[in-house]
């Protein structure tokens, strides 16, 4: 692979900018959809659920606050929570425990609803970290397979591969 001279423009026009590259990214919503596309490696499935374990409050009063914010989720996680139980806990603890369950589901949720754009934008944050040179059309066949081969299943480094893999094609068929 190439990389990407960014200091001069002394670059083939067929190749984009890293501000061209950058431009591509989605934005990211979600809570814990940033950290996702940034910081984690190995599964996606795993991740979301590490980031969204990782992303509950740890103090009560903001549980609780995050509770009645969010009544409707926490009170279907307490009900979950309290048929699972053979000795049911204090009131306090049964809404606290709710609310940490629903706040992970709700991160956890978040997270799968944009699973796409975090995948696409560690695709991105992968071609500019590594400088490589790409075309247009390779950046679009990156995106579209990125969207089309990649789920929760799959890594962080299938998306790598993807990447690595379209660049080194237009290197084949130049030489």
């Amino acid at each position: 692979m190439k990389n990407l001279n960014i200091l001069t423009n002394e670059s083939s026009s067929k190749y984009l900018t890293i501000e061209e590259i950058r431009d591509r990214k989605p934005e990211l919503y979600g809570t814990i959809s940033g950290d996702l596309a940034t910081e984690y490696s190995g599964y996606i499935g795993d991740a979301i659920s590490d980031a969204a374990d990782n992303a509950v409050d740890i103090y009560n009063e903001d549980l609780e606050q995050y509770y009645y914010d969010h009544e409707t989720e926490c009170t279907e996680a307490l009900q979950e929570f309290c048929y699972s139980l053979e000795n049911f806990p204090s009131l306090t603890e049964a809404i606290l425990q709710a609310a940490r369950v629903g706040e992970f589901l709700t991160y956890e949720q978040e997270a799968y609803d944009e699973l796409e754009n975090i995948c696409i934008v560690h695709a991105i944050n992968y071609i500019v970290e590594n400088k490589l040179e790409i075309t247009e059309e390779q950046l679009d066949e990156i995106l579209e397979r990125v969207a089309d081969e990649i789920d929760s299943d799959s890594t962080f480094k299938d998306i790598d591969s993807i990447v690595d893999e379209v660049a080194d094609n237009e290197l084949d068929v130049a030489e």
